[in-house]
């Protein structure tokens, strides 16, 4: 239990998260007025009673407590009877008990969860019906690629704006999570506020991947990705055994070949690393003991030349690499001489000059550009890239934007040029340049969440993330 976020808004009282005691007094005092007698649930006044099994924030003053009750119209009435030694500061229902998922849905989640295909999510998704019907067949429209940049748009503008409007509420998972990311019609990946809350499997039970786990706890089998916050490679002997999707952090270099030799690899398919010192024979230990691994994510703070050896040894089964580090100089021309060149689908650099130009220019199969880290190159537009699809860029002036988007646009599905004030600027020219949707506004300072398994049309970055709590 860590934080707990509250807001004034429009006279009224708001609790987004509530996971801590430490701040309460704090947050509370600073409020201009006190709530006796409005409760709120997902930030709606609930003023009738009867509204079922729920929990309810109370915080009090002298002792403070937190406290939760089944009835909270009962309780409020029982403490405005006794002003003088229960004082109601704020009131809010911040999750409901009972299970969202009605039963008679209970054989279509099971047949969702046991088969990893669309038919059984449609189907389930129709049985919901309405918008949420729709988001399901978006999102598998998008995930299984092959569009026109045209079409692609319109979905990728379209899951947004259902995300927007229902995403948290579909979630279940107010109160309960950080942020959770939607796929393919269902919540996949949850980062939860609480490590050991039991009740996630019931309210997504789709859930894939935990983030922010542990080693210590345990899950249901049905999550298959688990991204690890810190934990040793001693603590995580068999806890890496047949999952799909993997973050750890590798304090030795030695520490891979520890973690490759007491876990069965053989199904990994997304691996995340967070390193300072890898060997290329740890890393080889680790990798070669993968063979369906598809995705690897490289976050070091190391020397360029380790670098730019562990990316010239990564092995051929991978489609997309995710690399960042905190040099600017590697040698890409001898990293594009690497055998896993031809084969990578999906690509994010460091920061870095124009050398690594040389590099992209030999990936003929590169659907996927994520250079929001790099520095601008004017040199892009001259490339043939005929597979690119998606492209994020780092900030550059208006003309740059415009050769680029005249260069590209007509294959694009995704232009991201969030966090350009310039690209704001000249955002209706940039859409009419580019066939499929383009991205503006704010940047997000949130990574990519990481999922449990590698699809080769799904969009690399632009997936159905659903914030569950309000960040300043």
């Amino acid at each position: 239990m860590t934080r707990i976020i509250a807001y004034e808004r429009d006279g009224k009282l708001d609790c987004d998260a509530v996971t801590d005691t430490t701040d309460v007094d704090a947050i509370f005092d600073s409020a201009t007025a006190a709530w006796l007698g409005e409760v709120y649930y997902d930030r709606e006044l609930v003023t009738e009673p009867g509204i079922g099994e729920c929990h309810v924030l109370l915080v009090v003053r002298r002792p403070l407590e937190l406290v939760e009750y089944d009835d909270p119209f009962e309780l409020l009435e029982a403490a405005s009877l006794k002003p003088r030694t229960l004082r109601v500061v704020g009131m809010r229902v911040v999750r409901r008990k009972s299970d969202p998922w009605p039963e008679h849905l209970r054989a279509l989640i099971d047949e969702t969860v046991e088969r990893d295909d669309d038919d059984p999510r449609l189907v389930l998704a129709d049985a919901l019906g309405g918008d949420r019907s729709e988001l399901a067949r978006v999102q598998c429209e998008l995930a299984r690629g092959g569009l026109e940049p045209a079409r692609s748009g319109f979905l990728r503008r379209r899951q947004r704006e259902l995300l927007a409007s229902n995403g948290a509420t579909w979630s279940h998972l107010r109160g309960i999570a950080d942020h959770c990311v939607f796929r393919r019609g269902f919540v996949e990946v949850v980062r939860p506020m609480l490590r050991d809350d039991t009740r996630l499997p019931s309210l997504a039970p789709h859930l894939a991947v935990v983030d922010g786990a542990h080693a210590d706890e345990a899950w249901p089998t049905t999550v298959r990705g688990l991204a690890f916050e810190g934990d040793s490679a001693d603590r995580l002997t068999g806890k890496l055994t047949g999952l799909t999707a993997a973050q750890i952090t590798l304090r030795h270099s030695e520490d891979a070949r520890v973690i490759a030799e007491t876990n069965d690899l053989r199904e990994l398919e997304v691996l995340r690393l967070y390193f300072y010192e890898l060997e290329v024979e740890d890393f080889a230990a680790l990798t070669s003991r993968s063979p369906k691994l598809r995705v690897l994510e490289i976050h070091a703070i190391t020397p360029e030349p380790v670098l730019e050896a562990l990316l010239a040894a990564i092995p051929t089964s991978i489609r997309q690499l995710v690399a960042t580090e905190s040099t600017p100089r590697i040698g890409w021309s001898r990293v594009s001489s690497s055998p896993v060149v031809p084969f990578i689908e999906k690509l994010a650099l460091p920061r870095h000059g124009e050398e690594h130009l040389v590099l992209i220019a030999a990936i003929p199969c590169l659907r996927s550009l994520d250079l929001r880290a790099a520095r601008a190159s004017t040199a892009l537009p001259s490339l043939e890239l005929p597979a690119l699809r998606e492209l994020a860029l780092p900030t550059m002036p208006r003309d740059e934007l415009r050769a680029i988007a005249a260069r590209f646009g007509l294959q694009l599905e995704l232009l991201d040029v969030r966090g350009n004030p310039d690209a704001d600027a000249i955002g209706d020219e940039l859409r009419a340049l580019v066939a499929g949707d383009v991205w503006l506004g704010p940047r997000t300072r949130r990574h990519t969440p990481m999922l449990a398994t590698y699809l080769p049309g799904e969009p690399m970055w632009d997936l159905g993330v659903v914030e569950l709590t309000e960040r300043g």
